[in-house]
């Protein structure tokens, strides 16, 4: 899973559980990216790096792949005020751990100035042991994050440096709101809720603010995954059981599901919040992509009130769609 957060836009407003199923959400990420010597923005971003030729935009999330490597660079970014929260990330051993990833150094970039925290770690993915490189900062009215997914073949053979990936961190910057972006996929409906984050995974929202507490604000989540299932039946039932934040998962039903020609699998089910203990329905989505990956959706909401919001989340699902 990613090296990923979100944050409530309030001072005093919790994130811990929504950190967690961020984790899950936002991480599968597939790994993928490289470099050049100019300024790219990523799609569906307002996040800039100096990335190179052999690095190209993703389809499938927001950020830069390098498919011979197999290193990513991934964008993500939330309101500035998630900063102070998003930051103490790196202070969360337990919670990473939960998700495979081990923190092993809080560092400083050389030559970077400004509001910022750089992390790296370690992760395993399937068969693929991977360092993990995290830079957080905050500019121009934005938390940004970029997560960067190395296989650690890919720095034993010195296809990537340490070096480099630090270069083109230190080189991250938010571009103005005015910039426009391409976005990699979107919900034609989103009935009352708002985009609360805005980056590889949607997250929304009936606020437009990332939630205090899963077990009490409704979340809808759209990211993209990879998977080693074979089947998108099977992708499921295994990512369901892992959706971070929550533990007991109960999986309640189950069936195909087919969104513009694409051949899915949806579950219903239930578990309870890790931080509360209280129960939180889900409404889980895994869609076959175009490049061998999963576009992932996710309806959460108070087990009370999961009645009232299951048929929104299935007419937000059935609205997805992608560029590609």
């Amino acid at each position: 899973m990613g090296f990923f957060a979100c944050a409530p836009e309030g001072e005093k407003a919790r994130c811990n559980s929504c950190i967690a199923l961020l984790f899950a959400a936002f991480a599968a990420l597939l790994p993928a990216s490289a470099w050049a010597e100019a300024f790219r923005i990523a799609p569906n971003s307002r996040i800039a790096l100096e990335v190179g030729g052999s690095f190209k935009a993703s389809r499938n999330f927001s950020g830069f792949l390098n498919e011979q490597s197999g290193v990513s660079f991934v964008t993500s970014e939330m309101p500035a005020s998630a900063y102070d929260d998003v930051k103490a990330i790196g202070d969360s051993p337990t919670a990473l751990a939960q998700q495979g990833i081990t923190i092993t150094h809080k560092g400083v970039l050389p030559g970077r100035k400004g509001e910022y925290v750089y992390i790296t770690g370690r992760q395993r993915s399937g068969s693929v042991q991977l360092k993990k490189y995290l830079l957080i900062l905050r500019q121009n009215g934005v938390t940004g994050m970029i997560t960067v997914n190395v296989p650690q073949a890919a720095l034993a053979s010195g296809q990537i440096t340490k070096e480099k990936i630090e270069h083109i961190l230190t080189t991250a910057k938010v571009v103005p709101a005015t910039q426009s972006k391409e976005e990699a996929f979107w919900l034609e409906y989103q009935g009352h809720f708002k985009v609360a984050v805005q980056g590889p995974s949607k997250i929304y929202s009936l606020t437009g603010a990332p939630p205090e507490s899963l077990a009490v604000d409704p979340l809808f989540v759209v990211s993209t995954d990879q998977s080693d299932a074979p089947t998108p039946k099977l992708a499921a039932r295994q990512a369901f059981k892992l959706i971070g934040g929550f533990r007991n998962h109960i999986l309640k039903t189950e069936k195909e599901i087919t969104i513009h020609g694409a051949n899915g699998y949806s579950i219903t089910g239930q578990a309870e919040e890790i931080r509360t203990g209280k129960a939180v329905g889900i409404y889980f989505v895994m869609l076959p992509g175009n490049s061998g990956n999963y576009h992932v959706m996710i309806g959460t909401a108070p087990l009370q009130e999961m009645r009232i919001y299951l048929a929104e989340f299935k007419k937000m699902a059935r609205s997805f769609k992608t560029r590609h």
